[in-house]
């Protein structure tokens, strides 16, 4: 029985010690999304969840919007299905990942957009307003 209670406090402490990974794949190659020019027009945010799945090879073998506004799912869909991930330890394998789509800042004509990747899951897209006329 001591040897039990010595077994389970050593690996309470080198669990307790080992640094912990945010789970999920790691992306070995990305790119900014854009957004979309209609969407920016007609003042469309939010998020968009994608389940992504992945071949032997790291790259996107399907991806489909779970939620979120269809003008920015296309979009969304259409960059994650660029992304190539390190190989992945078991196939298939699949991740969530989420775009989050935000309006805000100084209007203007031309879009002025800033990406931000909190890999391996999230992506925040923002864009300027459009300025409003005023006649």
């Amino acid at each position: 029985m001591r040897y039990i209670g010595a077994a389970l406090a050593f690996l309470f402490l080198v669990g307790a010690s080992t640094p912990r990974e945010k789970s999920g794949l790691c992306p070995k190659h990305i790119e900014s999304p854009e957004y979309s020019a209609v969407a920016r027009a007609a003042h469309v945010t939010g998020d968009v969840v994608l389940d992504v799945s992945f071949n032997a090879d790291g790259n996107v073998s399907g991806a489909v919007a779970v939620t979120g506004p269809r003008i920015l799912s296309e979009s969304a869909l259409k960059n994650v299905r660029r992304w190539t991930f390190e190989n992945p330890s078991r196939t298939p394998s699949s991740q969530r990942v989420t775009y989050e789509y935000k309006i805000e800042g100084e209007p203007g004509q031309t879009a002025v957009s800033t990406v931000f990747f909190d890999l391996p899951d999230r992506v925040k897209v923002t864009v300027n307003p459009i300025p409003m006329n005023r006649d």
